[in-house]
């Protein structure tokens, strides 16, 4: 267990937002860093009950083949964070197989948690478009045909990442989710429209539409990784694990892997549903679990809203004091937006915080449903929304995603480096 605590509140943050959106991979941060589901036992032994070491090795194997790709493009670009991920995925890895002739709780263990961190490969290409659209403004920092092309030029480059690791993940008899294929269509469609708006002079859209374009090739190669863990954890597609498909396509076996994994409130509300009744169908009884993780879903989803908006909020506020010019048009939207009060002479006294809340709330939920992203994606999502928000407002370029990973990055390299 001491190997798991010294990960750091940085790395189980980023594995509470885990991109496997699972009951089972809910993980709240103990105050002595240790990640543990709600019913106290360690998160990994809910999901590898019937998993071997063998299967949790390869597993991390196949993901980090996966997403290796995507780390060594965004290195070549010297995007730091993208070696120290990968660095410490390889450290839980060695450690696993290390392990795995003397502990076998201890080697899954690590196993799961390097799988995991592979896995976040793709929000260094977050970082990266964050960095190409900074080196690549024009005086004033303004929008040139040079920020377009230069972002359109990574989304073609990522578009070739997708595809590769299409490539590899099928060679490991992936079955890739209709949504990967959705993702790069629509990615596609904003490409092309991209490149239209910058040849008739709309320099502004042309790079609005390459952003949207990069995001969705993100969510493909995402959810592709997605998939492999999911599948090799016989745990279904996984758009058949969103909230949005309930249970509607998940076979028997599937109903009996996820009830086994609910938490014990979830688990004995629909035990205590059961009792007492009788079912004439397995179909009945599968409509009534649906029902309930519905409802279950719907409090999470709420939940997980709720987190995205305080990191947003956050993120707003902590770039309003930045002595540049994205702070300064941060500043201006939110007094614009009626968000400071009147009268006061600091900036972060008079924000009216709960007024700020309750507008990235809605920006949050109205993100949600139109992407059904979740974890990460939604918080990526969220504040591009944000950020486009202010740009139209102000007539700034403000890039929030890429302020928010330069800190998380940050706060990463000084736990690193505090831990020695």
């Amino acid at each position: 267990m001491d190997a798991i605590k010294i990960m750091g509140l940085i790395l189980i943050t980023l594995i509470a937002a885990s991109l496997i959106a699972l009951p089972s991979a809910i993980v709240v941060a103990q105050p002595n860093n240790t990640p543990q589901t709600q019913s106290g036992r360690g998160w990994w032994r809910n999901i590898t009950e019937n998993l071997t070491v063998e299967e949790a090795i390869e597993l991390a194997y196949m993901v980090r083949n996966e997403t290796y790709p995507m780390f060594t493009w965004t290195m070549g670009y010297n995007i730091s964070l993208s070696a120290r991920m990968l660095e410490r995925g390889d450290y839980f890895l060695e450690l696993a197989i290390n392990e795995s002739q003397t502990n076998e709780s201890a080697a899954k263990a690590h196993a799961l948690v390097a799988t995991l961190i592979y896995s976040h490969a793709p929000i260094t290409a977050y970082i990266l478009l964050g960095k190409t659209i900074r080196d690549n403004l024009g005086p004033n920092r303004t929008v040139t045909n040079d920020t377009v092309e230069a972002v359109i030029a990574i989304t073609e480059e990522l578009k070739d990442l997708v595809d590769q690791v299409i490539d590899i993940a099928e060679g490991y008899n992936i079955t890739i989710p209709d949504r990967v294929n959705i993702f790069k269509t629509v990615a596609e469609g904003y490409l092309n429209t991209s490149k239209k708006l910058l040849e008739e002079g709309y320099v502004r859209a042309a790079l609005r539409f390459a952003v949207k374009a990069y995001h969705r090739y993100v969510l493909a190669y995402s959810f592709t990784v997605k998939a492999t863990i999911a599948q090799k954890l016989e745990l279904g597609q996984p758009e058949n694990l969103t909230l949005r498909m309930g249970l509607k396509k998940v076979s028997h076996k599937i109903v009996e892997k996820i009830l086994s994994h609910l938490p014990p409130k979830a688990r004995d509300f629909i035990l205590s549903r059961i009792r007492g009744r009788r079912f004439h169908s397995p179909e009945e009884l599968r409509h009534m679990i649906r029902d309930i993780m519905r409802m279950y879903m719907r409090s999470k989803t709420k939940l997980m809203i709720n987190r995205v908006t305080l990191i947003s909020v956050q993120v707003i506020l902590f770039a309003a004091r930045l002595p540049t010019q994205t702070g300064e048009a941060v500043r201006t939207w939110l007094v614009e937006k009626g968000f400071v009060s009147s009268g006061f002479g600091g900036m972060r006294r008079g924000i009216k915080f709960m007024k700020l809340y309750r507008y990235v709330e809605n920006v949050a939920w109205n993100t949600y449903s139109e992407t059904n992203a979740t974890g990460l994606a939604l918080i990526n999502a969220t504040l591009t929304a944000l950020s486009n928000d202010i740009t139209t407002t102000t007539g700034i370029q403000v890039d929030l995603v890429s302020i928010f990973y330069t800190e998380m990055s940050m706060h990463m390299w000084m736990h690193g480096h505090h831990r020695g």
